[in-house]
């Protein structure tokens, strides 16, 4: 299926949702700070990013608005998967290049429906 990178510092959610979309069928790459996150988009060239917005190094925003800003990935669908549920952090992150915005906690089940939604099933 799709080489998904998952980025989150804390580790037991990140593997929440690795096992989640491990069992629909994709690979995972994990990346627990921005910067490894950037370095994995950037060599792996993944079919998706699923990016925490506050982790160390650099933010899921930066992230973001790196992946947007070069051209070989500018493409690439980005889901945000924050704490940050304030109308000015969706519209923030939907205003840097986020493919969907989605709030903790959230339901497994929506975000394996959201990534067949943007790399098929």
């Amino acid at each position: 299926m799709a080489l998904i990178v998952a980025a989150d510092d804390d580790p037991d959610l990140l593997m929440l949702v690795r096992m989640r979309l491990v069992a629909l069928g994709h690979e995972v790459l994990e990346a627990h700070d921005g910067a490894e996150a950037l370095e994995l988009c950037r060599t792996r060239r993944p079919d998706l990013a699923v990016l925490d917005i506050t982790m160390p190094n650099l933010t899921g925003l930066e992230v973001l608005r790196t992946i947007r800003a070069t051209p070989e990935m500018h493409t690439m669908p980005v889901i945000l998967l924050t704490a940050l549920a304030s109308d000015d952090a969706v519209a923030e992150g939907i205003r840097a290049g986020a493919s969907a915005y989605m709030t903790k906690p959230f339901r497994l089940l929506d975000l394996g429906n959201r990534v067949a939604e943007l790399v098929g099933d």
